[in-house]
């Protein structure tokens, strides 16, 4: 997050909280603007044709999320009537989940047993074996191996296939924007990229230990993919950060980051590996009534 310095004079104070307010201002804006971003481009592409639109590259969904599209468009409509209806769009996807939290490994995963990737290991939650809760897990493990099998992406990325595992893709954020009453995913992958002099000068702990994904610039730079339920539900969207018009978006301070909270209401974060013996899990933000 953004630090900023305290400071004696109170007229400097206010300038820098000035110039904070219309940095904040200005990021907002630019995230909204990748909602139009990629409806514009859905609107262009052909069924299977790949579509730019200033920051925006739409990638196409493989089978399996197609698959999976209209059983949780069914999902995201019944939530969104119920919010329409006054109830707390939290409340609304509340019967998506299970209500006992998850039982989790003892240590986490990685060369040192060390690296946790849940965000709090007490509060995490299976989905429902529902129609909806089904719906929604299958739509969320379907969009990842989109993520990991897009050729598009990995053009993008320099050559490098997206990997499912701790270092590159496992988590996403999902929003809603209530202005536009519209779910979306946020997806971040090079989570964990080597320690890099130019590119990447930062430790990040245990999860970091023995990454194989060397930074580059084309690999940073396509770090948030995106998923719109209504403005381009047939598609996934890579968000280009080099893009003038993807930079005010970032999180200042950050490595090439769209903050989820810019896009929507943070509604849960959901934690996928793609192993046989780890099911996706959810933090929801506002745990269910018992």
């Amino acid at each position: 997050m953004i630090a900023l310095h305290e400071s004696d004079g109170g007229s400097e104070s206010s300038e820098i909280d000035s110039d904070f307010d219309r940095y904040e201002t200005k990021r907002k804006a630019s995230c909204a603007a990748l909602f139009h971003a990629a409806e514009s481009a859905a609107l262009m592409r052909g069924e299977d044709r790949i579509a730019d639109q200033g920051p925006i590259t739409l990638l196409a969904l493989d089978t399996g999320a197609f698959a999976a599209l209209a059983s949780a468009k069914k999902a995201f409509d019944a939530a969104r009537q119920q919010w329409r209806s006054g109830v707390s769009i939290h409340a609304a996807i509340g019967a998506w989940f299970e209500l006992e939290c998850a039982q989790l490994p003892s240590t986490g995963v990685g060369p040192t047993g060390r690296c946790d990737l849940y965000p709090a290991r007490d509060r995490m939650r299976q989905f429902r074996a529902t129609p909806d809760g089904a719906a929604i897990e299958q739509l969320l493990v379907q969009l990842f191996r989109s993520a990991a099998s897009s050729r598009e992406l990995a053009r993008l990325r320099g050559g490098r296939n997206v990997q499912l595992d701790q270092f590159d893709l496992h988590h996403a954020h999902v929003v809603f924007n209530e202005e536009r009453r519209e779910f979306a995913v946020v997806m971040h992958c090079a989570e964990h990229p080597q320690y890099h002099s130019q590119l990447l000068p930062a430790a990040l702990g245990f999860c970091q230990v023995g990454s194989p994904l060397t930074p580059t610039r084309a690999l940073l730079a396509t770090r948030n993919v995106l998923f719109f339920e209504r403005a381009a539900p047939r598609s996934l969207a890579a968000v280009r950060a080099a893009h003038p018009r993807a930079r005010p978006a970032l999180l200042r301070g950050s490595v090439a980051t769209l903050f989820e909270r810019d896009l929507g209401q943070p509604l849960f974060d959901v934690v996928f590996l793609d192993t046989p013996t780890v099911a996706p899990l959810a933090f929801l933000y506002h745990q269910p009534s018992t």
